[in-house]
């Protein structure tokens, strides 16, 4: 008779323990997504930045000019090349920019946003990621506009990442 109760619950206890690994191997997929997405989302978009940084230190400015989407197959109409060795050439108001820090990131036309918050961002503020560039006493708001890898920026605080949407 003790033979017939010994295995009384062992099924039920280790279906209950493959439904608890399974549990926490789902957990950790998820959070190691979610790690994944917070601080490489933006990675390709970064490394676009970085490079546009390198370009005016090596003082390469059609390599710059290039990546504000400007080339000779698409020429930019209204931010011509002299506009542009005006603003980050050797002599421009931006001319130590290549010696600039990095300091932080934001995000416009997030999708997330717009579901969670009912709100659409102004036609001005595209699906991008704004970096504020710090050199000497200037802070810069850069973009990158996650569509065609464009890089912008303006003069007056347009899509400022510190603005609340």
């Amino acid at each position: 008779m003790a033979d017939y109760m010994s295995g009384y619950g062992v099924e039920d206890e280790r279906r209950a323990e493959i439904r608890r690994k399974i549990g926490l191997a789902l957990v950790v997929v998820l959070g190691a997504l979610f790690i994944w997405w917070m601080f490489f989302r933006n990675f390709s978009e970064e490394r676009q930045l970085n490079e546009f940084v390198e370009a005016l230190k090596a003082k390469n400015y059609q390599k710059g000019y290039a990546m504000f989407g400007c080339t000779s197959r698409t020429p930019c109409t209204d931010y011509t090349y002299p506009k542009f060795l005006e603003d980050w050439g050797p002599e421009g108001r931006f001319k130590n920019a290549g010696q600039g820090v990095i300091l932080r990131s934001g995000h416009t036309g997030s999708s997330a946003r717009r579901f969670l918050l009912r709100f659409k961002p102004p036609d001005d503020c595209p699906a991008s990621i704004i970096r504020v560039l710090r050199f000497d006493d200037t802070e810069l708001n850069l973009m990158v506009d996650r569509e065609n890898g464009a890089i912008g920026f303006s003069p007056w605080p347009v899509c400022s990442p510190r603005l609340k949407f």
